[in-house]
């Protein structure tokens, strides 16, 4: 029944992290989205200005900028490149600190990374958000069930 009502309400769901820590997920909003499609472009763009080097001309700067910019402003969460951007540690690390802040708003992106570092917590955090997202049922928040699963095998 829990589990149903955090589906109905959008109420935040359980993490129990490797170390014992509980953290909540909530839902993303529309917003949060808009602010993935936004770190999106932010990242495309940054990523062609670190390419520069000293001997790059102004022209050469100019067009790679062009380039940049017409592609992040066709990026966005729900394109094969934007998913492919958000499937990297950064990526992930930014849209669950887009879901954790709500509860816990001393989180930073930094610390949301350190965090995913640990395979275990990356598993974890990835189960609670599929289902805070409505994109799969709820997990034991401590991953008990999946190790019970990976012992069978």
């Amino acid at each position: 029944m829990v589990a149903v009502m955090q589906r109905i309400t959008g109420a935040a769901a359980p993490l129990i992290l490797a170390d014992g820590t509980q953290l909540r997920f909530s839902p993303l909003t529309d917003r949060d989205t808009e602010e993935i499609d936004e770190w999106l472009g932010a990242r495309i763009i940054n990523t062609a200005r670190n390419s520069f080097t000293p001997s790059t001309s102004q022209a050469e700067r100019d067009e790679l900028l062009a380039v940049a910019m017409r592609q992040a402003v066709k990026t966005t969460f729900a394109t094969q490149a934007g998913v492919e951007l958000l499937a990297t540690i950064p990526g992930m690390a930014f849209v669950c600190w887009l879901s954790l802040r709500k509860e816990q708003p001393h989180l930073t992106v930094p610390k949301v990374m350190e965090l995913l570092v640990n395979a275990e917590n990356l598993d974890r955090a990835k189960d609670v958000f599929r289902h805070v997202n409505g994109l799969g049922k709820m997990p034991s928040p401590d991953g008990t069930a999946k190790k019970k699963r990976q012992r069978k095998r």
